[in-house]
């Protein structure tokens, strides 16, 4: 309890919630953001239900977490995978925009940093277009930081209530570092 109450004072949340692991954490992920989309929209028959991924991505093993693997050697031996999945170029905030603003996006998940793509980094810009483009349609963001750390995300300055952290590896030394 104690470290979900200083996650919570150093960053921009105001929940934690722990998984065993990171690909757990972006199923739980996946399944807030369906279920946030249902009561968002209460009398909707078609709510947003939809996910915009990136080229390069890695979100984990599991089922809903290799939909949203950009890869094919992680998807294919698994097919089909979980539908309604996009994926678009990363750091193509255009092209982002485009699909976030059809109106069909539950959530929007994207590493700030890559790992298992390659090293890249995401701009400042390109995290904030996504931010203001999910705002506008009301579409929640999901930063998967499994491969890097919470004060890299904490540097970005992106602070929303319908942004959603999935951190796992950083964790185990989080009682090491000055909060």
């Amino acid at each position: 309890m104690e470290l979900a109450k200083r996650l919570v004072k150093v960053s921009f949340a105001d929940r934690a919630f722990f998984a065993s692991t990171g690909t757990e954490a972006n199923e739980a992920a996946i399944k807030f953001s369906r279920k946030f989309q249902r009561v968002a929209h209460p009398d909707s028959d078609d709510p947003p239900m939809e996910f915009l991924a990136f080229s390069s991505s890695f979100h984990g093993r599991t089922m809903g977490a290799v939909a949203l693997t950009s890869k094919s050697q992680y998807r294919e031996p698994f097919a089909p995978v979980m539908p309604g999945v996009t994926f678009v170029d990363y750091g193509d905030l255009e092209a982002a925009k485009k699909f976030i603003q059809s109106g069909r996006v539950a959530a929007v998940f994207v590493e700030p940093v890559q790992g298992e793509g390659g090293i890249h980094s995401a701009t400042q810009e390109f995290l904030q277009g996504l931010r203001d483009a999910c705002d506008e349609v009301g579409a929640l963001l999901v930063f998967d930081e499994v491969c890097c750390t919470l004060p890299q995300l904490c540097s970005v300055h992106i602070e929303n209530t319908m942004t959603l952290l999935v951190i796992h590896v950083w964790l185990t030394k989080f009682e090491t570092c000055t909060i």
